[in-house]
């Protein structure tokens, strides 16, 4: 092999390695900055969607059921998604204190979800981030809209629909 081949070789591998470790100490310190949701999103048991209409979720043998509007098999997909949405880091969080309700849309929110006995609350969007305030428990977060979008399906979508059964 050429002497320079063997060089140039040498210092691509060099620059190659230094730029995975840069990134991987820029991973970790992003994830040290972050903030999340004090929930344990694998230990829920249930989950109420109060909108119309009504969706009840609940873990009925380590598999999500849904026992209202319809009832039946939640989608192992569409679970996931909720779970991996609500486990996913937020961008910032203010103490319920420091901030107005009303001026983010947190007096009467726009969509409430019940996790377990624990109730987030949606508010506007933040215009300048395009996120949602979220309140939970003493706290109000900036988090991504999606998380909203996860609670908004319909009942037929994240039903297993081979396993549907009307509730009347």
């Amino acid at each position: 092999m050429h002497k320079n081949t063997r060089s140039n070789l040498f210092w691509f591998a060099a620059v190659l390695v230094l730029g995975i470790a840069a990134f991987g100490v820029q991973q970790q310190q992003n994830k040290n900055q972050s903030i999340f949701l004090p929930i344990d999103a694998q230990q829920l048991q249930r989950i109420v969607i109060n909108k119309d209409p009504v969706i009840e979720l609940k873990k009925i043998n380590n598999h999500w059921q849904m026992l209202a509007p319809l009832k039946g098999k939640v989608k192992d997909q569409a679970m996931a998604k909720i779970l991996d949405t609500l486990a996913a880091p937020l961008y910032t969080s203010y103490a319920i204190e420091e901030v107005s309700l009303e001026t983010l849309g947190l007096e009467r929110p726009n969509l409430r979800v019940l996790l377990d006995d624990e109730a987030l609350d949606f508010g506007a969007l933040a215009s300048t981030q395009q996120m949602h305030y979220v309140r939970y428990q003493d706290r109000v977060y900036l988090a991504s809209p999606f998380l909203q979008v996860r609670f908004n399906q319909s009942p037929e979508q994240l039903l297993d629909v081979e396993e549907v059964e009307d509730v009347e």
